[in-house]
C-alpha cells in the first residue's frame, strides 16, 4: 500500500485513479474515488490532505498534480 493511502482518513486508493485518469479512464477513476468518499468533490476542498507529507510522487513535474487536485476533479458534474 502506498504511504499516502495510509495518512488518507478516508483511505482513498489514489495512486490507483491516478493511474486510471493518466489512461484517459475517468469514468472508472470516479469510480474508485467513491467507492471510500461518497462526496470527492466536497471533501477534496476541505481535507487538509495528511497525504501530501508522505507522498512518493516528488518529481517536480508531478507537483500540482497529485491526488488531491485529480479527486476533485474527476469528480466534478462537469465531467460526466
Amino acid at each position: 500500500e502506498a504511504p499516502c493511502v495510509d495518512e488518507c482518513p478516508v483511505d482513498q486508493h489514489v495512486p490507483l485513479y491516478m493511474n486510471l485518469v493518466r489512461q484517459g479512464r475517468f469514468a472508472e477513476a470516479v469510480a474508485v474515488t467513491r467507492q471510500d468518499n461518497p462526496l470527492p468533490t466536497a471533501l477534496g476542498k476541505v481535507c487538509y490532505h495528511p497525504c501530501e507529507s508522505t507522498c512518493i510522487r516528488t518529481h517536480p513535474l508531478l507537483r500540482g498534480y497529485g491526488g488531491t487536485t485529480l479527486a476533485p476533479w474527476i469528480a466534478s458534474p462537469s465531467l460526466k
